[in-house]
């Protein structure tokens, strides 16, 4: 005799959270580390060394931080489109032909 399978209370949530779109996050800003003194030579650590593009990176992933994960996944795709589309163009500037071969 087979017997009905129960569903479990799991099976029957929602696939998608009710959690807001936009979550305010207080931050505090990285502080840099001090300017090397004259004649000081700093090794080439990137762990210590930060550029103004390492900032920017951090200030945009304190901004990601504020939205719900189904937002953060679509701004990730359309920030690493953004760069591709740079970088196609870097290509054809470069080499002055289309990336895709295309004319």
């Amino acid at each position: 005799m087979i017997r009905p399978v129960k569903q479990s209370k799991l099976m029957t949530k929602p696939r998608y959270s009710m959690a807001p779109e936009f979550v305010a996050v207080k931050a505090e800003p990285r502080s840099r580390s001090p300017s090397p003194a004259p004649g000081e030579v700093r090794g080439c650590n990137i762990l210590h060394t930060q550029d103004e593009d390492e900032i920017y990176g951090h200030s945009v992933a304190l901004l990601l931080k504020q939205f719900s994960a189904k937002t953060k996944r679509k701004l990730r795709i359309q920030i690493h489109d953004l760069i591709a589309k740079a970088q196609k163009h870097a290509f054809e500037k470069q080499f002055g032909v289309p990336y895709d071969g295309k004319k």
